[in-house]
This record gives C-alpha cells, sequence and structure tokens, in this order.
C-alpha cells in the first residue's frame, strides 16, 4: 500500500493486543506499565523510506500527554526510527468539561509540542465554556498569531481525536485599561526625571560642560582624541559592558552607537535614548535634554558614533540593564593596520551573504582591504553570488580589484550504472535477465513472465525462463504488445512459487538488465512481500549504453541491438 507517494506498511494481526505486552522493553518502569495497562493495539501503520512508526492506541484510562512523549522517544532510541506517533483515543465517556478539568495541561502539552511559538502565548491561560464554545482566555495578547498558526484547529482536533467530541475553540485577548497605561507611563516619566535631577544635584558644585564648551576639555590619559558632547570630560576606569550588572551603581563603558529614539515629554524635555555596544554586550543609554538646547548634542550623538559614556546604571521601570548619562565624550577609535612590506591578497572571503558564516557587509570588507593597501580581493561566498553586484560598486570606489569566486556545492546527479557493486569481478559469472508485467507499478501490477540467461566466461551455462499466473486478467493493450494472453498463463505457477525458483537460480551472481531499475524493482518488491532481501549487484545496460554510445538519440533495447548487429527477435518478452 502507499500513502502520498511512500510505501506504506499496515499491521492488523495485533489488534486488540495490549501495547505494553508487545513492547515490554519500551514501556519498562512500573508506573508507565499500569497507565498503558488499559491501552489496546488498534493499528499500526510503518512508513519505510521516512522510518516514521504510527501506532493507534484505545485506552480505558487517561495517560498523560508528557507520558506518551516520553514512550514514543522510548521507540525512537530502542528501533533507530526518525518519528514515531502514538495515536491514543480514550474509551471515556466524559461531558466537555470533565475533559477539560482532568485533561487541560496535557491538551496544551500537545498543543504547545506542535506548535512552539504557542508556548508563551498559551502559559497561564485559563478556559471557560461558553455558548457551546470552548473559550480560552490568554493573559496578553496574541489572538492573531494563535489564529494564523491554526493553534484553535489544533486542539479542535486533539479533543475530537482523543475524546470524540466536536466543539470550537476561541481565543480572548486579555483586556488591557488604556488609563492604567498611561498613568503607569507618566508615573515612569517622573521617576525617571527625579533619578536624572538627583544625579544631577550630586554634581552641581562642580561646573558642566556642553559640547559648546569641549575646546577646554581636558585631555584624555588614554591618548584618545576626544571631545565633550554633554556634561564634562573624565578619567574614570572604562568596564567591559558585559560586566555590568543591575548593581553596578555609577559606571564607565565605551562603545558604537547601533539605535538612536527620541521621545517628547509632558513636561516639555527630550528623552533621548540610544543603544550602544563595545562588543562584549550593549546597553541603554538614556539622556533627558531641554528641548531649545538639543540640537548639537542630538546631532553628534549618531549612528557609528564611537562614545565613552559615565553615568548611573539604573533600570527599575525598563527591566534591562539602562544607564542615565551625565557625561558623555566623543573618542576616536584606533583601527587596525598591515604594515607588512608585501601586501597579501584574501582569496577565501565570505561575506554576510554567506548563511551562518560572515556577518560583515562586502562593501566594508572591500573597503578595508584597500585602507590596508592590498590591490586584491577574492569574494568565495557559500554557494551564492549575491555580494557580486555590492562588490563591483566598492572595487570602483575604493580602486581594488575584486576576484569573483564562489564555495559551490557539487552533486552528482548521473544515473549510475551499477547498484550495489561488491567487487564482484567484470569477467565473473552473472545473470541476464528481463520481465514481462501487467503494468508499470510494482506494487500494483503483477509480473506474468521471467526469463534469464547465466553467462560465465562469456558463455551461456544455464538458463531460466516461466510464466507467471498474475492472478488478474491481463490488459489488452499489455498483450497486443507482448502477446501474453490470459490462457497461456493459466496454469503458470504464481509469484509466490515463481520467485523463489528465480532467485535460486541467481544465487549471489550479480544481475543484469535493460532499465533494470524497472525488472529489479518488481522483483525486490514481491520479494519484500515474501520476507526476502535482493542484494545482488545489478547492472543496468539502459545507463551503460548512453554512456557508450552517446551518437544514439535513443537508447531502447531494439535500438542498441540494431546498432550492435545483435539479432532481436522480440524484445516484448522474456
Amino acid at each position: 500500500m502507499r500513502k502520498g507517494g511512500e510505501e506504506l506498511v499496515q499491521n492488523v494481526l495485533m489488534k486488540d493486543k495490549r501495547l505494553s505486552d508487545l513492547f515490554p522493553e519500551v514501556i519498562n518502569n512500573d508506573v508507565d506499565r499500569e497507565l498503558f495497562s488499559a491501552a489496546r493495539i488498534h493499528n499500526i501503520n510503518v512508513y519505510k523510506k521516512s522510518r516514521k512508526l504510527e501506532i493507534f492506541i484505545v485506552s480505558d484510562t487517561l495517560i498523560p500527554a508528557k507520558t506518551l512523549d516520553d514512550v514514543e522517544q522510548s521507540f525512537k532510541r530502542m528501533f533507530g526510527l526518525e518519528q514515531v506517533h502514538l495515536r491514543v483515543s480514550f474509551n471515556i465517556a466524559l461531558s466537555i468539561e470533565e475533559v477539560l478539568d482532568k485533561y487541560w495541561d496535557s491538551i496544551l502539552y500537545m498543543t504547545k509540542k506542535n506548535i512552539a511559538l504557542c508556548r508563551g502565548i498559551l502559559s497561564g491561560c485559563k478556559w471557560k465554556i461558553e455558548d457551546k464554545k470552548l473559550c480560552i482566555y490568554l493573559k496578553t495578547k496574541g489572538t492573531e498569531i494563535l489564529k494564523c498558526k491554526n493553534c484553535d484547529t489544533l486542539i479542535e482536533n486533539i479533543i475530537k481525536e482523543c475524546f470524540g467530541l466536536q466543539i470550537r475553540v476561541e481565543f480572548k485577548d486579555s483586556e488591557i485599561n488604556e488609563d492604567k497605561i498611561n498613568e503607569y507611563i507618566e508615573f515612569k516619566e517622573n521617576e525617571e526625571a527625579k533619578v536624572v535631577t538627583d544625579t544631577v544635584i550630586k554634581n552641581i558644585a562642580k561646573p558642566v560642560k556642553t559640547s559648546g564648551d569641549s575646546k577646554k576639555s581636558a585631555p584624555l590619559d588614554s591618548g584618545d582624541k576626544s571631545e565633550v558632547i554633554l556634561g564634562k570630560n573624565f578619567n574614570d576606569s572604562v568596564m567591559n559592558m558585559s560586566e555590568v550588572t543591575q548593581d553596578s551603581g555609577r559606571i564607565a563603558v565605551k562603545g558604537e552607537i547601533i539605535r538612536t529614539e527620541t521621545r517628547e515629554l509632558k513636561s516639555g524635555k527630550l528623552l533621548y535614548i540610544f543603544d550602544v555596544t563595545d562588543l562584549t554586550s550593549s546597553l541603554t543609554v538614556k539622556i533627558f535634554l531641554d528641548k531649545d538646547k538639543s540640537g548639537s548634542v542630538m546631532e553628534r550623538i549618531k549612528e557609528k558614533a564611537n562614545v565613552k559614556i559615565r553615568g548611573e546604571q539604573y533600570d527599575k521601570f525598563s527591566r534591562e540593564l539602562t544607564v542615565l548619562a551625565s557625561d558623555i565624550v566623543e573618542v576616536s577609535v584606533q583601527t587596525r593596520n598591515d604594515n607588512a612590506g608585501e601586501k597579501r591578497v584574501e582569496l577565501h572571503l565570505h561575506t554576510q551573504m554567506s548563511a551562518m558564516d560572515g556577518v560583515t557587509s562586502v562593501k566594508d570588507l572591500i573597503k578595508r582591504a584597500a585602507q590596508w593597501g592590498h590591490k586584491a580581493i577574492a569574494v568565495t561566498d557559500h554557494g551564492v553570488v549575491q555580494a557580486y553586484p555590492d562588490a563591483c560598486d566598492a572595487a570602483k570606489k575604493n580602486k581594488i580589484k575584486v576576484i569573483y569566486g564562489i564555495e559551490a556545492y557539487l552533486l552528482d546527479d548521473s544515473v549510475p550504472i551499477v547498484y550495489r557493486s561488491n567487487g564482484h569481478p567484470v569477467d565473473g559469472e552473472f545473470v541476464v535477465f528481463d520481465i514481462e508485467t501487467t503494468g508499470l507499478s510494482a506494487d500494483k501490477d503483477k509480473i506474468t513472465e521471467i526469463g534469464a540467461v547465466k553467462i560465465k566466461e562469456g558463455k551461456i551455462v544455464d538458463t531460466f525462463s516461466t510464466f507467471v499466473n498474475p492472478e488478474i486478467p491481463i490488459p489488452e493493450l499489455i498483450v497486443n504488445l507482448t502477446g501474453i494472453t490470459d490462457d497461456l498463463v493459466a496454469d503458470a505457477p504464481t509469484i509466490d512459487k515463481a520467485l523463489p525458483q528465480f532467485l535460486e537460480f541467481v544465487g549471489n551472481s550479480p544481475l543484469v538488465a535493460h532499465n533494470a531499475v524497472f525488472d529489479t524493482g518488481f522483483i525486490r518488491y514481491n520479494a519484500f512481500l515474501m520476507n526476502k532481501n535482493v542484494e545482488n549487484p545489478v547492472i543496468d545496460t539502459l545507463e551503460l549504453s548512453r554512456q557508450m554510445f552517446p551518437e544514439l538519440k535513443k537508447h531502447k533495447l531494439d535500438i542498441v541491438a540494431k546498432h550492435l548487429g545483435v539479432s532481436l527477435e522480440n524484445h516484448h518478452r522474456a
């Protein structure tokens, strides 16, 4: 049987048997054994290609979803499977209210397991039955996200599959009082303004300099060329941002500004917020400015500017590490230089176009190479060339040569000539065979004839030929094509008798066929139904002829035989 283009094996022989009895090595502790004692198998599906197992069980007792998940993982580890799904149906008469009272945590567990995005949104939610609907009240907003991910449909299906109950699910966002939000924002602004006032009072005895007084600033001991933007110059020891904690108090940090934001407060002041990083971590910095005096400060506190900041670490409202700055100084950054007498050429460069690898734009990389005096640079991203246009523009601007390359992924997409090679000598014994069938599908159609010759040292040493009774009428098209009628195969052995005889004839010899994928597909499928494996090496003369005679437009058996001067009486017979 096939499902979704994949071979599906169903086992109904295990129906009504207890799961714990059939798989004691999986359900191996007393607690799980007790929970599964009333669980009977309804059906088992095995998907061979995707290595997936589905077990449908009926239980007279409730089994927590976490326990079902643990047993699925045990199956995966025990049998080396990719996916295992236990589909449970509870044979218990419960109302919807009783189901939700007793199994709500498990329903949420299944939902969160299938849709990871809903974990935070559904945390702490409450349910209520209203107008014959299951209303789920969220602690926050997230209804649209849950609907987009079909979480409501998933919960409906879980309840239906597990308990046979149908109910519509609706999510309800938490109602937020806008007046309380505005009241909180105003309170927050007043508290932050108070903190700033306290900070200013602490430094009131010391003259505060603005950017207009920057020329009078004392030089830094560090030797950095600096200019005061706000407050005054300082020589405090700078700490890494990764070392800043909630209890750090007054700190000094240095880094690059990566984001800015301005808010106008009800008091008339401006709240200027910017994020700064020193590559060990990042911090948010806040300053309060008079609206009429903010221009010169805001012009200089911009993205990519490098600054040194001193202030109080404060996070009462934002719940993140935040610095209320009292002093901000612009500093120059020392860049690395290439002082080598003979400049190298970088031949292995990954830009941000290389997923999960490069993080820097090609423009910045080429600019840096030009600054270092490099004459050329090679771009070799992983499997993409999207950096080429920007690289071309940057090369012209910086007067540097770009070598366009790529780390390509090579795939051998050729069809093999030999399958399952085992080192068998080319001049050794092999079996050339052909089959006739009622159609093209190995799992739907039947074999009607098998013919084979065994060749050793270039000579035919044995032959095999038999009709096969397909036990179904042979289509008229196949009769016209092969000449094999229902009468010819009426007294022939069925495949369960003919195939073992053929496999015994073949033994361990390699199999040779024209379009071998078709012929061996029928042989291997029917052998599988008899619990037999066919692992012989296979040589496909169709692909071999394509490689040896590319001048031929087609490589059908009669065409290749004519090209080789071989007589072929009826190539539609085995």
